[in-house]
């Protein structure tokens, strides 16, 4: 397949801020010892690297590696202890920045384009693999080894083990996810942490090397009602609130058990993923509004959020 001009000229905007990543890790829990690869992108010119938490968890050592072939040992690296969202820290300045998109009007069909260093191939072995692909969905949603995926981009490009924390960019060079390459064991199926959650925690990571997640402090399941003019049928037409966490932000706002939500912040809310992906794009300290309805009567609830306590079931 020929790429088309725009895609090449979008290549060409982004690849020298992306990075190839080697970690030399220890595994406490397991004793392990061993080396690994990934990839990062530059989002500031002081040395600041995107890429994914298990990329470079438990790591000893970090070394960053530029497309100009250029070796770093990193500075620092922090990670979030929820999201697979890591910052990497080398010191250098005046390194080229990529740009962080708005994924907002991304639809099914868009064309991306993934970036990163598959298999180990650092850039003093040959560089970086560039696959272009469409955005395949946009609501899929799963767990791996206790780490959530809700926020994700599906895409048809190819996105190999060593393509992890790499870019996902659309036709105008701008991020708009971090390829989280090997979560599912599929063909044609590659998937990216969307930058509207990704954004927000870089952000916090930079600034103080930590994240909190937003809380509210309530169970939820995808809420059924039947459909009319179709007996037997029924469609997810909100998010129905099985438990209030006592003292929580949402008890405290009023928001009940077998309450039913239907809008969070004048966005629809049809099921549990569209709820957990408009909560994570917002920080601690935000405030939401949710339009609900109970027993038949609707109602417009205002929360301040909370911090996530760590380890914690609720959101």
């Amino acid at each position: 397949m020929k790429l088309s001009t725009a895609q090449v000229d979008a290549i060409a905007s982004v690849m020298a801020s992306v990075v190839y990543i080697e970690v030399d890790y220890y595994d406490p829990s397991t004793g392990e010892r061993g080396t690994v690869s990934g990839s990062g992108t530059i989002m500031d010119s002081r040395g600041y690297i995107l890429t994914n938490r298990h990329v470079v968890e438990n790591a000893t050592h970090v070394t960053v590696i530029l497309p100009n072939k250029q070796v770093y040992n990193a500075e620092d690296f922090w990670t979030d202890d929820f999201m697979d969202v890591a910052v990497v820290k080398i010191d250098a300045d005046g390194l080229q920045a990529a740009s962080f998109g708005d994924p907002a009007t991304l639809k099914v069909g868009d064309t991306v384009v993934a970036l990163g260093y598959p298999l180990s191939i650092s850039p003093t072995d040959g560089g970086m693999t560039v696959t272009a692909g469409i955005v395949s969905n946009l609501e899929n949603w799963f767990f791996i080894d206790g780490t959530p995926y809700f926020d994700v981009i599906q895409t048809d490009a190819a996105i190999n083990p060593g393509n992890s924390g790499g870019p996902m960019i659309n036709l105008q060079g701008q991020i708009i996810g971090i390829n989280s390459a090997g979560i599912l064991d599929a063909q044609n199926m590659g998937f990216a942490i969307n930058m509207a959650t990704a954004k927000h925690i870089y952000e916090s990571l930079v600034a103080d090397g930590s994240y909190h997640h937003p809380y509210m402090g309530i169970d939820i399941d995808d809420y059924y009602d039947d459909i009319p003019g179709f007996p037997g049928a029924e469609a997810s037409t909100g998010v129905e609130v099985l438990d209030v966490e006592s003292g929580s932000v949402a008890a405290l706002a009023g928001l009940r058990d077998g309450d039913v939500i239907y809008q969070f912040n004048g966005q629809a809310v049809t099921s549990f993923s569209d709820l957990l992906r408009f909560l994570w794009r917002m920080n601690a300290g935000d405030t939401v509004v949710l339009v609900t309805e109970r027993n038949g009567v609707e109602r417009t609830i205002t929360i301040t959020l909370d911090e996530r306590p760590s380890n914690f079931y609720y959101i």
